[in-house]
């Protein structure tokens, strides 16, 4: 009769020469894992590796531990295959993501060159344009003596091409009307003691501020101004400024005592005999 026990030994040697066999050629693929090979790898499928192969360190000693230890060889083989899957998927999606890095500093590179250009254009447009704001002589007048760099990008309407950028802008506006302060591309009038200095008030009374202009005038006002002295217009209107009214204020003008024309006929200076024919209707010839 056969030997059972030694069967069992046969038995034993045989899945220990095969679990051997195996371990070996797995202990190899791991040992060929270099450090950034095992960097690439997940750091639980790496603790499970290292895991296993401590528990495949001990030699089956019977036939149920050698098939325990086959199973466990099993679990490693699937282990590292896994963690070669792994590995190939990244270095795929490393190439993949450099491919893509490359394209997207191409077209980086591509659309600074664009923006350099554009750049370039928009600088000697405004350029031009700022020579066109400084010779009109709307600069002096207005203060619109700067270029507006949003009417080249967003092309504005030609009147908002040129604009006054700051209170510099506004020296001759303040001088002629009080209008001394840059606001929205504008000079305006803040201050009505701008308005009382400026030529404006003295010549033709606008003295008196109103919203954001010298626009306004008082009977003072006009009296004081040249418009008063030369041609009698001494007396304020409800809408700003000065207009002749009274005999007595031709009576006090220059061209009462230049030109002779001293009382007051339709809103007009005119001589006394001028004014008696013409309510008359009897003015032989034009007379001033």
């Amino acid at each position: 009769m056969p030997d059972p026990r030694r069967a069992y030994r046969d038995g034993l040697a045989v899945v220990r020469v095969r679990y051997e066999a195996e371990l070996a050629t797995l202990r190899e693929r791991v040992a060929a894992l270099s450090a950034s090979q095992r960097s690439q790898i997940p750091a639980r499928l790496r603790r499970e590796l290292d895991d296993l192969l401590v528990e495949l360190a001990q030699e089956p000693r019977c036939v149920e531990e050698a098939d325990a230890a086959l199973a466990r060889v099993a679990q490693l083989r699937l282990a590292l295959d896994t963690a070669d899957e792994l590995r190939a998927m990244g270095l795929h999606v490393s190439r993949q993501r450099r491919r893509q890095l490359v394209i997207v500093a191409a077209i980086g590179a591509a659309a600074l060159c664009a923006a350099a250009i554009i750049a370039l254009d928009f600088r000697i447009e405004l350029s031009q344009l700022q020579a066109q704001c400084a010779a009109d002589p709307q600069c002096e007048l207005t203060g619109a003596c700067r270029a507006n760099p949003r009417y080249i990008l967003r092309h504005l309407p030609s009147n908002e091409a040129c604009i006054a950028s700051s209170d510099r802008d506004c020296a001759g506006p303040c001088r002629a009307r009080g209008r001394c302060v840059a606001r929205d591309g504008q000079c305006v009038a803040v201050d009505e003691s701008a308005c009382l200095a400026s030529e404006a008030c003295r010549e033709e009374g606008f003295c008196r501020l109103d919203g954001h202009f010298c626009g306004q005038s008082t009977d003072a006002d006009c009296r004081a101004s040249t418009a008063c002295l030369e041609r009698a217009w001494c007396t304020s209107t409800p809408r700003g400024g000065c207009h002749l009214e009274l005999d007595q204020d031709c009576a006090a003008s220059k061209v009462c005592r230049e030109e002779g024309r001293c009382v007051v006929l339709f809103g007009a200076c005119v001589s006394a005999s001028t004014k008696a024919c013409r309510l008359q209707d009897r003015c032989e010839t034009e007379q001033p």
